[in-house]
């Protein structure tokens, strides 16, 4: 479908070129007002394109990590299964997406500043 056509190419770019990607973090957060209408898989990839983003730590993504922050917890907490699902799928892309795999040369392990920023999200 063209959503998972375009959800595709924002991934293919998040693990290329982040920090082209984090000027455009402002109209991106769009999204996460939509992510109940979103398939698990769609899912994980918006928030494969948002915790690099997040991770990234500059000026210009602030905004992102506190987002994510607060949308995490929100949908854990959350008593409806629908929005424990986005949590669920939220915080376990975050892990992925700090983790280091040699099956995919694309990610690389995190720097201790990414570790840094990670914890602040969940703190």
């Amino acid at each position: 479908s063209e959503m998972n056509s375009a959800l595709s190419i924002l991934v293919s770019l998040a693990d290329t070129n982040t920090s082209r990607l984090a000027r455009h973090s402002a109209h991106l957060k769009h999204t996460l007002d939509f992510l109940d209408s979103f398939s698990n898989s769609q899912l994980r990839s918006i928030f494969h394109v948002f915790f690099p983003l997040a991770l990234q730590g500059n000026s210009s993504t602030a905004l992102a990590a506190d987002d994510l922050r607060v949308l995490i917890r929100k949908q854990l907490v959350a008593s409806n299964l629908a929005d424990k699902r986005i949590g669920i799928i939220g915080s376990l892309e975050c892990i992925c997406c700090l983790g280091f795999s040699p099956e995919n040369p694309e990610r690389h392990p995190p720097n201790e500043e990414a570790i840094n920023e990670a914890q602040l999200l969940w703190n």
